[in-house]
């Protein structure tokens, strides 16, 4: 097989049930050369047999973590094995819709050197509750869209230079969650994005809760990088602290530890202000929680 143009990167933990439909829908797409690197991260759910009628495809290369390391670990073990200039990131729960890979390498290519990233549009899948369509913003600016939390789902919708990994690093491995805002915050320093408004992800939504998992990663963010961001003014170090305090009533929304969430997000949204969608996004967890 000759070099491919992308590399899928496709972390797995004990997703037999959903692993098909979401490498059907990569290695379904038209267009550029792909190859899919897969990690299975110490599954213990028949992983294997889910994985068997994709086996004669050549362009499928199956790793191994002996026991499970986390997403982030898992991720950075594709991205080394990677062979393509271009990363693009699926979970294996979500699907790519046809044409999406091609529409970001088009758009990649029509802006010109100097974007390292494409985002596009998802639909968010959240079962009973219905679904939404999303589409990252890019304003006022992709800095400040970075710093108001981590709402481009990235796991399913980015596609990333992986020139990009050379500079910023690999994905922060201590973080159990939060992990891609993480490394997003060091891209935003120096690099930039571009947004496919079209829909070609499936992003299925699960509230999961971690709320000790989401309060270590809010820490070591705050704590990296709040003395950068405090570099470019009060306005945005405050709209940041809003943003690391908003995560964290997420993750108490998420478990039902309302009390907690409230006093949160109070004091995350005066800190951050307007100007992102960050206060919307905030009121619609809030709807979802106090819903019967």
């Amino acid at each position: 097989m000759s070099a491919p143009e992308v590399s899928v990167i496709l972390p797995v933990y004990n997703r037999a049930a959903t692993v098909g439909a979401a490498l059907a829908s990569a290695l379904g797409q038209q267009g550029p050369a792909l190859e899919v690197v897969l990690v299975d991260d110490g599954s213990s759910d028949g992983l294997e047999a889910a994985l068997a009628p994709f086996r004669p495809d050549s362009r499928l290369r199956v790793l191994r973590h002996p026991e499970r390391r986390g997403a982030a670990a898992a991720r950075n073990t594709a991205i080394a094995e990677a062979r393509g200039p271009w990363l693009a990131f699926l979970d294996s729960d979500d699907e790519w819709r046809p044409g999406k890979l091609g529409a970001q390498l088009a758009a990649l290519a029509a802006a010109g050197p100097g974007l390292s990233m494409a985002l596009t549009a998802a639909l968010l899948d959240r079962g009973a509750a219905g679904t939404e369509v999303r589409v990252p913003r890019t304003s006022p600016s992709c800095r400040d869209v970075i710093l108001a939390g981590c709402t481009q789902s990235p796991g399913s919708t980015a596609v990333i230079a992986r020139a990009a990994f050379e500079r910023y690093g690999p994905f922060e491995e201590r973080l159990e969650r939060l992990d891609d805002w993480e490394w997003l915050l060091r891209f935003r320093e120096s690099d930039d994005f571009l947004v496919v408004p079209e829909p070609l992800a499936v992003v299925h939504v699960h509230d999961f809760a971690g709320v000790e998992a989401v309060d270590r990663a809010a820490a070591l963010i705050w704590h990296r990088h709040a003395p950068r961001v405090r570099k470019e003014g009060l306005r945005r170090l405050g709209s940041f602290a809003g943003a690391v305090l908003i995560e964290r009533a997420f993750a108490r929304l998420a478990a039902g530890r309302l009390p907690g969430a409230f006093g949160l997000l109070a004091l995350g949204l005066a800190l951050h202000g307007r100007g992102s969608e960050l206060p919307a996004r905030a009121r619609r967890r809030l709807r979802r929680a106090l819903k019967p």
